[in-house]
């Protein structure tokens, strides 16, 4: 791993991230309901892209600069990719139980030990 500076572009999307064991576990639940219809599966929580990273790099540990260019900016991005989990919460009678820093750490923890297991 290198210190080598990090280019983004702004990061202001406001984006809602939900962890894969919440995700499957709306699914699994709607899918032996009796309800039907369309379903948001999100968190219901709003996360700046700048500080998701930001919360990543501290857990990481990384050294390395992370830099923030307005240059760099994708047009074509929606700046606001978030959902109402209302309707999916009353339908399986389930909320998240993984908040973003948890998710992050499970994440990582998982490609730690992916690693360690297919090193040579």
């Amino acid at each position: 791993m290198t210190d080598q500076p990090v280019k983004l572009d702004k990061c202001d999307t406001i984006i809602d991230y939900i962890y894969i064991d919440d995700f499957i576990n709306f699914i699994y639940n709607l899918t032996f309901s009796n309800h039907t219809g369309t379903y948001n599966i999100c968190s219901g929580q709003e996360y700046e892209l700048k500080y998701v990273i930001s919360q990543l790099y501290d857990l990481i540990n990384s050294k390395s600069d992370v830099i923030f260019e307005d240059t760099n900016e994708k047009l074509s991005i929606s700046k606001y990719i978030c959902g109402n989990n209302d309707k999916i919460k009353k339908a399986t009678n389930l909320d998240c139980k993984i908040d973003l820093k948890t998710g992050l750490i499970k994440t990582i923890n998982y490609y730690k030990n992916e690693r360690s297991n297919n090193a040579f």
